[in-house]
């Protein structure tokens, strides 16, 4: 099978994520661009391919098999749509479009008009995908069958960590926010509270009004009806990938565990009694940090019609979008309100 073709989108920083991506041949890459222009002769240099100074006339001209955006930063957010638009013209092209950072980033992107054409125009895969899900990895697959016969849920702890050269605090956000949602179903409120790297003057920014370019460490406590909880814990500052989920309910503890080298789902009933159990080896990256992108962007590839998230990504959205004000409230928020302040 011949490698497919594809233009990535990233900054110098995400090099090394497309070396690994080069050297387990998942795509063949054919230009290489950046959202910050200066930075698109440098990262096309790095990878040994042609800069793709104009990203509408590259994806026109060579028509790849798939767009990897390894950055966003402000992509998507222009009012006037022209980014919404280029998308819609690739993806009516059929080129797949991916991205390690969820796009839209807020529930008031996914609103506005630019993004409701590109859904129009390709109701099959209405945003780009977000690579290197929880839910797309081994231990969420592993525990399909476990999670169904688990029962009742009382409590769910999630944590999704890394290095932000593999996505920054908000999307791995976002991935949490997609799996306790498709667990408990839609929060009544929200509480959270995040932690900026502090600047050269000691300043820790607040979170704006997107998941864009957050950085650090976010915990959110997610409130369900009838006293149900997820507790969410996400950071770029780990040095290698790993996510754990932790459901608790009558029928004891499930565990799904995955790393850099090996993925595990352990459902442990309240009489100390294994009920299930798996775990299974990696094949490794040439670099940790790539693991869950490199094993998902294959899968996606080699799927004509790629999985769309499990949950409703406005509903995910507007979660996020009521964290994020949470962030800046200090108090608990609901989403439902959010959706009321958007008209929806």
């Amino acid at each position: 099978m011949e490698t497919p073709t594809a233009v990535l989108w990233l900054q110098p920083e995400h090099t090394d994520i497309a070396r690994a991506l080069i050297v387990a041949d998942i795509v063949s890459v054919i230009a290489a661009g950046s959202p910050d222009a200066t930075n698109t002769a440098t990262v096309a240099s790095s990878l040994d391919v042609p800069p793709a100074t104009d990203l509408r006339d590259t994806l026109n001209t060579h028509n790849p098999a798939v767009l990897l955006m390894l950055a966003a930063d402000d992509f998507g957010s222009d009012p006037s749509g022209s980014d919404t638009s280029l998308l819609s013209t690739a993806c009516k092209s059929g080129t797949k479009i991916l991205s390690i950072e969820p796009l839209p980033a807020s529930a008031v992107e996914y609103s506005s008009s630019g993004w409701k054409k590109l859904r129009d125009a390709c109701p099959d895969t209405p945003m780009p995908l977000q690579v290197g899900r929880f839910q797309n990895g081994g231990a969420w697959k592993q525990s399909a069958e476990a999670r169904q016969l688990f029962g009742e849920l009382g409590a769910v702890a999630i944590e999704v960590s890394g290095p932000r050269i593999a996505g920054t605090a908000g999307a791995r956000l976002a991935d949490a926010i997609d799996i306790a949602t498709a667990m408990l179903g839609e929060p009544e409120s929200v509480t959270a509270a995040a932690i900026a790297p502090a600047s050269p003057a000691g300043i820790r920014p607040l979170p704006g009004d997107s998941l864009r370019n957050i950085q650090g460490e976010i915990t959110a406590h997610l409130r369900f009806a009838e006293g149900r909880s997820a507790n969410i814990v996400v950071s770029d500052h780990a040095q290698q990938p790993m996510r754990r989920l932790s459901a608790f309910g009558p029928n004891g503890k499930l565990t799904l565990v995955e790393d850099a080298t090996t993925s595990s789902m352990h459902w442990l009933q309240n009489e100390n009694t294994p009920a299930d159990e798996s775990r299974f080896q990696r094949n490794p990256t040439s670099i940790a940090a790539a693991t869950f992108i490199v094993e998902d962007l294959a899968r996606l590839i080699k799927t004509s019609q790629p999985k769309l998230p499990i949950t409703d990504p406005y509903l995910v959205l507007t979660i996020a979008q009521a964290c994020l004000l949470s962030m800046r409230t200090g108090q608990s928020e609901s989403p439902a309100t959010v959706r009321r302040m958007l008209g929806v």
